[in-house]
């Protein structure tokens, strides 16, 4: 019903210039006005009630468009409420332009899996595509056929996406993703694919329907990441002193010094477990805070350098003939100061 009235709505305002422009006409021709007069009238009325016409539906087109756009925008940019298995830092949140860079970085199959990840952003998905539909609804005949084009391209990429994600229910959890099956890894290409169409869909319908808007949040987000940057670089020159703390704890006092571990062993043992200690306490504020590398990075030094040698230390201690242990402590102490380098290039 509202569909046939906003037809015949817009019918109405298709004619009426016509009739007026003929009302018109009829009545200057009453009074007795000449032929000409009554035409030129008529005629004049006609266009002049068309261009107001015209310019009423371009100012209303124009309005639902940049509303469209507006809408579009958040849903890219919403914060989702996703369920997460992967280490969760502080104000660490998740958008669609998020997961279209985790797709682009191969990251994508370490956040959504299988269960509650899939189900959550499948579910974020189909409230993001009501969203729209309210919006459009009310404007959609008011766009021209190019701009319906464009809206129906992207809830077509949405849907898609929401698909994909619904799928993501079958796949497995193995230790290691290099281990699944090819028609797993082919549905996180699937995923990946889906979600960087949807992103690039949605910016090309907000850059057609509002380009002054496109632009400005175009820049606020560049901004942002400024903000970003700045943020994460404080938080990995926190973790670098943290760890260069306990790289002085080892006598380790620069990047090309490896640790010393030709010396008494119980002295030995005890520094390796000081350093660790140390880095275990690094403050979690900004260790949440930091990049992916550089968490990753300061992971490396604490549990697979400082953790494992100061475990087959205590081994050494019960057998001192352990060969097994001997050679993980001296692989694990002797690559150190190489993997404390690689921190500190992350922090530059």
């Amino acid at each position: 019903m509202r569909s046939f009235l906003a037809g015949l709505r817009d019918l109405l305002i298709l004619v009426h210039g016509p009739l007026a422009g003929l009302a018109t006409g009829l009545v200057l021709l009453a009074i007795g006005a000449d032929a000409w007069a009554t035409t030129a009238v008529g005629g004049v009325v006609s266009i002049a009630l068309i261009l107001l016409a015209h310019f009423a539906r371009s100012g209303e087109r124009s309005r639902c468009e940049h509303a469209i756009a507006k809408v579009v925008r958040g849903i890219l940019d919403r914060r989702l409420t996703l369920t997460r298995i992967d280490p969760v830092g502080f104000d660490d949140f998740m958008t669609l332009r998020d997961l279209a860079a985790d797709a682009v970085s191969g990251r994508l199959g370490g956040l959504i899996v299988y269960g509650g990840p899939a189900q959550s952003l499948s579910e974020e998905l189909k409230v993001l595509a009501t969203e729209l539909e309210n919006a459009v609804t009310r404007c959609y005949i008011h766009l021209p056929a190019r701009g319906k084009g464009t809206v129906d391209v992207f809830a077509n990429a949405m849907a898609a996406a929401r698909d994909v994600s619904d799928a993501m229910w079958t796949v497995s959890f193995p230790p290691n993703p290099s281990d699944r099956p090819q028609h797993e890894k082919e549905l996180y290409d699937q995923l990946g694919n889906a979600i960087l169409n949807l992103v690039s869909a949605g910016d090309r319908f907000d850059e057609a329907f509002d380009p002054q808007g496109f632009a400005r949040s175009t820049v606020d987000r560049a901004k942002s990441r400024d903000t970003n940057a700045r943020r994460e670089g404080h938080a990995a020159a926190v973790l670098l002193k943290n760890a260069r703390d306990a790289s002085y704890v080892l006598g380790v006092m620069h990047v090309q010094q490896p640790v010393n571990i030709e010396v008494d062993r119980v002295a030995l043992t005890s520094r390796v477990a000081q350093a660790y200690d140390l880095m275990l306490h690094a403050n979690a504020d900004e260790y949440q805070s930091a990049s992916d590398a550089a968490r990753t990075a300061h992971r490396r030094l604490t549990y697979e350098d400082l953790g494992a040698s100061l475990e087959a230390l205590r081994r050494l201690e019960r057998m001192p003939n352990d060969a097994e242990a001997d050679a993980l402590m001296r692989e694990r102490l002797g690559r150190f100061h190489t993997d404390l380098a690689a921190l500190e290039a992350i922090r530059r």
